[in-house]
């Protein structure tokens, strides 16, 4: 059995990004590794993760976006074959990513607030306008399986093959533009009561 390792703490600082965000984190990792008998390797790890969002990608407000955190797990088996010639792993694996920057709803939130019939009835409500990038956050769950096989042809040449199935879920999307639009949804709802036509172009912007 090997086992439990700690990664040191990780400071990163974004002061070169405005408005600037200092993050402070610890993130841990650990594993276990079994060797039951001769052909056979089992093993499961655990790790968490922290990356810093370094692209000039801003949310709906300006405002940087956090560093990327994530946490996976995995688990396998491995069997060395004819003398460690040959090698057959399998392992089933789910990850999970937040803060992962991807469009946001800008374009049809500013398409109420530029319209131009909501603006001839309500003067001057363009300047509501969002002037932020077309960015926001969401969070993804990856998990799935994997099967590899490779073998020592020769002392020069090896062959390997491999197939994984991985699925892909966002169980949080876009949380910066559900936000915002709650924010306005109950003024834009009294405006469409309003007027019949406000009704029909905010319903499809």
């Amino acid at each position: 059995t090997r086992a439990f390792r700690s990664l040191p703490r990780r400071y990163f600082d974004l002061g070169d990004y405005s408005p600037a965000i200092d993050y402070q984190s610890d993130k841990y990792s650990a594993g276990l590794l079994l060797n039951p008998i001769e052909p056979v390797v089992v093993y499961a790890n655990w790790a968490q993760s922290l990356e810093p969002n370094t692209s000039a990608a801003r949310d709906l407000f300006g405002n940087s976006f956090m560093p990327q955190e994530g946490e996976g797990r995995e688990a396998g088996v491995r069997l060395d074959l004819y003398r460690g010639k040959v090698y057959l792993a399998a392992a089933v694996f789910e990850n999970e990513l937040e803060n992962l920057v991807e469009n946001s709803a800008l374009s049809d939130i500013n398409a109420i607030w530029n319209n131009d019939y909501i603006n001839t009835v309500r003067p001057n409500y363009r300047n509501n306008a969002l002037t932020g990038n077309n960015s926001d956050v969401s969070t993804r769950l990856s998990d799935g399986y994997e099967i590899e096989l490779w073998t020592n042809l020769t002392k020069g040449w090896s062959l390997q093959a491999g197939w994984a199935n991985v699925d892909n879920t966002f169980t949080r999307r876009v949380e910066g533009s559900k936000a915002y639009i709650n924010q306005n949804l109950s003024a834009w709802e009294q405006l469409a009561a309003s007027d019949p036509e406000i009704a029909t172009r905010i319903a499809a912007p």
